[in-house]
């Protein structure tokens, strides 16, 4: 992993077209809405929503000139996501890094500080090119769900409103990513991937699409990645449908989920599987 991130990456110091930081607001920048819970829980949601202020959070937001026309869009659904997962007790904040930016937050935890954040940059001329932000989470993302004694689960969050320019090698990675997890026996539900497409650009929902089913025809049992286009009867992705596609995709261990009804302990399931084999026997005689 290490040697492709240095084969993807541009050597320290050689950034000639590097973006500078962006001091002030952008044109047209207006006050994100604060969001509440937007919706109430269930006793099951209420179990997923706790796993879900524990895991730990990447985004990697696409900062090229074609997001302009959604960084509106982007900027109040992160911030409405932040205000959400940080009324859970065990929030410890997002890792915010930009696709051609070099600011790095590796734990904004408040609305307040992610305005902070995406205020200081803005979109920037330059390629889609993903693979090296997205490796550079790899590497970051294996001391955390297996080299620790806590391990956590790990979601990467790609806010774009297209596909990559690197298609091929964000491929490459991400089948390497998936088989080194695979040969430390990591459960699948550990590391995620959401690609969350901003806008209306209707040309970008099939490439899209086939990149995800490209890589779940590859690694079927993994399901790393997950791929929400833009949909007409949906409209445009905001803080309440990414909080609910963060929700759905929680694992919830059985002994924590309600939904499963109160087990026996294991010595009276073993006695009732014992009566049924001597039932069984009776019968054959």
């Amino acid at each position: 992993m290490r040697r492709l991130l240095n084969r993807l990456s541009p050597p320290h110091g050689t950034h000639p077209s590097e973006p500078p930081p962006y001091t002030g607001p952008p044109s047209g920048w207006i006050d994100a809405p604060k969001h509440s819970h937007p919706m109430a829980l269930n006793a099951r949601e209420s179990v997923q929503f706790q796993h879900l202020t524990q895991s730990k959070y990447f985004t990697l937001i696409d900062d090229t000139s074609s997001m302009q026309y959604s960084w509106s869009q982007t900027r109040a659904a992160l911030t409405g996501i932040i205000d959400i997962l940080s009324s859970g007790d065990k929030w410890e904040g997002l890792n915010v890094r930009f696709l051609q930016h070099a600011e790095v937050r590796p734990c904004v935890k408040t609305v307040d500080d992610f305005e902070r954040v995406f205020n200081s940059v803005t979109t920037w001329r330059g390629t889609k090119v993903m693979t090296p932000k997205v490796v550079q989470v790899f590497e970051e993302s294996l001391s955390l769900i297996h080299e620790t004694p806590t391990p956590r689960p790990v979601v990467l969050l790609i806010i774009t409103d297209g596909i990559a320019a690197d298609t091929q090698a964000l491929f490459d990675a991400l089948i390497y990513f998936c088989q080194k997890l695979n040969g430390k026996c990591v459960p699948p539900y550990m590391f995620r991937i959401h690609i969350l497409q901003m806008g209306e650009d209707r040309k970008m929902v099939k490439p899209l699409n086939d990149f995800r089913d490209r890589v779940t025809q590859r690694e079927r049992d993994r399901r790393i990645l997950n791929v929400v286009s833009f949909h007409r009867g949906r409209g445009p992705l905001n803080a309440q449908n990414i909080f609910k596609l963060l929700l759905a995709s929680v694992y919830v261990p059985p002994e924590e989920d309600p939904d499963i009804g109160e087990r026996l302990p294991a010595e009276v399931i073993g006695a009732q599987y014992q009566e049924l084999d001597r039932i069984r026997m009776m019968g054959s005689r």
